[in-house]
C-alpha cells in the first residue's frame, strides 16, 4: 500500500510514520512538504492508495487544494489531517470529497481508528459529530471513540 503524507511540518510527518506503521504495517509512506510536491508524487507514482492531506500548506488554498487533489486522484481516499477543525470546516471538507477528517491534536489511537474505518466510510471527529451524523448528510459516517 502506498500512502502519501502531504504536510509542510516535517516533525508531524515523522510522527505520522508511527501511526501509519500501526495502521498498515509495511506500507510505503511517501512524503510531500508542499502541495506541488504532493501532486507530483501522485503523477510520478501513477496514484497512491491513500492521501493524508493537511489543508494549510505552501502552494495550497485549503479547500481549493482539496478539490485539486480530488481531481488529480479521483479514486483515491483523501483524509484531511489538520489543525483547522471547526465544525463548519470539517463538514465542508467532507462535502468536497474528503473521506475523513483527523484533527492533528487528536490522540494517536483515534487517528489509527479513523484510518481503519476504511475508504467507504466517512470519519468525523468527536467534537463535530454532535447528535446524529446522518442528520448532517453523512449516513455512512463512522463514530470514532474519543479517548477523553
Amino acid at each position: 500500500m502506498k500512502i502519501l503524507s502531504a504536510d509542510d511540518h516535517s516533525v508531524f510527518r515523522q510522527g505520522l510514520k508511527s501511526i501509519v506503521e500501526i495502521f498498515e504495517p509495511g506500507a510505503e509512506l511517501l512524503e510531500a512538504e508542499s502541495f506541488a510536491v504532493a501532486l507530483q508524487i501522485i503523477k510520478d507514482n501513477g496514484g497512491v492508495d491513500l492521501v493524508l492531506l493537511d489543508l494549510m500548506m505552501p502552494g495550497m488554498d485549503a479547500f481549493d487544494g482539496l478539490v485539486s487533489m480530488r481531481d488529480a486522484a479521483p479514486k483515491t481516499p483523501i483524509v484531511i489531517v489538520s489543525m483547522i477543525e471547526s465544525r463548519k470546516d470539517v463538514l465542508r471538507a467532507i462535502e468536497l470529497g474528503a473521506h475523513g477528517f483527523i484533527p492533528k491534536a487528536g490522540d494517536p489511537d483515534e487517528m489509527v481508528a479513523a484510518l481503519r474505518a476504511g475508504p467507504n466510510r466517512v470519519t468525523i471527529p468527536p467534537h463535530v459529530r454532535g447528535g446524529d451524523i446522518g442528520a448532517v448528510g453523512f449516513p455512512n459516517a463512522v463514530r470514532v471513540a474519543s479517548s477523553s
